[in-house]
């Protein structure tokens, strides 16, 4: 492998949930012939604690800080149980987790991390790092949730609105699938009657052509892509619900889901309950975020 080859960059805290994210990078790392970085970083202890809540946050901080050897050594160890020829490193920084992960995706193909339900009041009077991460990195972010690893049985799903994140979505999802050996479902959220542009008299629109315009457009950006990927099976649809709506429809057979994002800021996206939010706060499989 070369050595400039980026890696995948796992977020690692002693928790399950971020042994299984590791795991879980691990498998596609794998497919992707590329190597895994395992980072431990300082995690945040949040905003307006109450003065005891902040000493026993600080307290359970030092500890980990005390272990981090040992919690690095644990998740390599049982990334390696897995797959003992991939090439593994670990870096630990005296920085804030989300600023580690940041700095680290600019040199990484994926950042991926373990993530617990990510609520609209946690993100806004809190902070969040999944949140963070996913606003500001600047390669695809994966948030790790479910148990299953990476296998070729269920479907890659990735919402598109021809906007550039979601091209980029587009382009991530064929990826990724086709390093599964993964069949692609596209799908378009597209309220029905609702005009693309505003009109004089809506009654008089000729909804059947409009939306066969659409199929078009939509068939256009997925064949386009597909010539990038041809190994890949893809499919696509028009869903007449919003994105969130429409995606979590389709998680039951899914094991990846994912969605591009304009990069807001994380007021705003908790504010607005942006399509992302909703995925961090209802998926139950693992789901990618790409930026623009």
């Amino acid at each position: 492998m070369p050595a400039n080859d980026p890696p995948i960059v796992v977020g690692v805290d002693g928790s399950e949930g971020s042994i299984a994210a590791a795991r879980w990078a691990a498998a596609v790392a794998v497919k992707l012939d590329t190597a895994l970085h395992l980072l431990y970083a300082l995690p945040s202890i949040g905003r307006n604690l109450t003065e005891s809540a902040a000493a026993i946050a600080a307290a359970a901080m030092s500890y980990q800080h005390d272990a981090v050897a040992m919690l690095l050594q644990e998740a390599a160890e049982a990334v390696r149980a897995d797959h003992p020829a991939l090439s593994i490193s670990t870096e630990a920084l005296d920085i804030p987790v989300d600023e580690a992960l940041i700095e680290a995706s600019r040199d990484a193909r994926l950042v991926v991390l373990g993530g617990d339900g990510v609520t609209p009041a946690v993100a806004l009077l809190v902070g969040s790092t999944t949140v963070s991460v996913a606003t500001h990195a600047r390669c695809p972010v994966v948030v790790w949730r479910g148990e299953q690893m990476p296998d070729d049985g269920r479907a890659v799903v990735v919402g598109f609105d021809f906007t550039p994140a979601a091209q980029n979505a587009l382009n991530n999802a064929f990826m990724v699938a086709g390093c599964l050996g993964a069949p692609l479902r596209v799908v378009y959220s597209w309220p029905m009657r609702t005009p693309v542009a505003p009109v004089s008299i809506p009654f008089l629109i000729d909804w059947e052509a409009l939306e066969a315009a659409e199929w078009g457009r939509l068939a256009d950006a997925v064949n386009r892509a597909n010539k990038r990927y041809p190994e890949v099976s893809a499919e696509f649809r028009i869903e007449p619900t919003s994105p969130a709506k429409a995606l979590l429809g389709r998680r039951t057979d899914a094991q990846l889901l994912v969605v591009g994002t304009r990069g807001r800021n994380i007021v705003t996206s908790a504010l607005l309950g942006s399509t992302s939010m909703n995925l961090l706060q209802h998926s139950r499989v693992p789901v990618m975020i790409c930026g623009p």
